[in-house]
């Protein structure tokens, strides 16, 4: 799996923590935001996750962008933030944070499904 687009990291933060362009341009929406014709929120999350599998300073940055999705209520967030994790963790680029994290949140009854889910997505994907 590659990237898909040529945003920068600055240029994706900007997206999904504040709905903003690269120019400072409040974006509609939380789901597509209007941005070079259109990008779903779930792009910028995969992305991100690239940008993390690839390790180095700006891996390290997204990964912290990831750990956060973690947290969020909407499931499809939560569930790609944990894919592009797990992954990490079996790549061995995962820091100790998200490690310890992944086990929290692995362990917590509620995300129970989520885990299976991204389980069985990790059998059948090239990122591992």
């Amino acid at each position: 799996m590659a990237r898909q687009t040529d945003l920068t990291l600055v240029e994706l933060q900007k997206i999904l923590n504040q709905g903003e362009d690269a120019d400072g341009r409040k974006l509609p929406g939380t789901q597509c935001v209007a941005l070079n014709g259109g990008l779903p929120l779930g792009l910028v999350i995969n992305e991100l996750g690239m940008i993390f599998l690839t390790g180095g300073e700006d891996g390290a940055v997204a990964e912290g962008n990831l750990l956060a999705l973690l947290k969020e209520s909407e499931e499809k967030k939560r569930s790609t933030a944990y894919f592009y994790l797990r992954a990490g963790r079996h790549r061995r680029v995962a820091s100790n944070k998200t490690l310890q994290q992944l086990k929290n949140f692995e362990d917590n009854p509620q995300n129970g499904e989520t885990v299976l889910r991204v389980a069985d997505r990790l059998a059948s994907s090239t990122l591992i």
